[in-house]
């Protein structure tokens, strides 16, 4: 994990603005425990250009840190971005559930 952590560094070293390669280096923390550099990442891809699929990642990263509003508010964006998603709006309704709100699906 250790080379493919310094190829997503080169790559970003290289290319600032290439946004797989923050999303790259996010899965890679998120998978290492580092939730808090995956997140500092999908930031960053963020900026570069919405996404539904990195507004996702970052939201199951947020829930992990107990930051349920922060998911959710990423969720919401991702499911007007990706309405057909099943994954987002069910990460959706596990927020509410999680934050004592009603279930709600997103109208679409």
């Amino acid at each position: 994990m250790a080379d493919a952590r310094a190829q997503y560094d080169q790559a970003i070293a290289h290319d600032p603005e290439l946004q797989a390669a923050w999303a790259g280096r996010a899965a890679l923390s998120h998978h290492s425990g580092d939730t808090a550099a995956a997140i500092a990442d999908l930031d960053r891809a963020l900026e570069l250009g919405d996404d539904a699929a990195l507004r996702y990642n970052r939201a199951v990263a947020c829930r992990t840190l107990g930051r349920l509003a922060d998911a959710l508010a990423d969720l919401d964006a991702a499911v007007s971005l990706d309405p057909a998603d099943p994954d987002i709006e069910q990460e959706r309704l596990r927020c509410h559930a999680e934050l004592g709100m009603p279930a709600r699906r997103q109208p679409g």
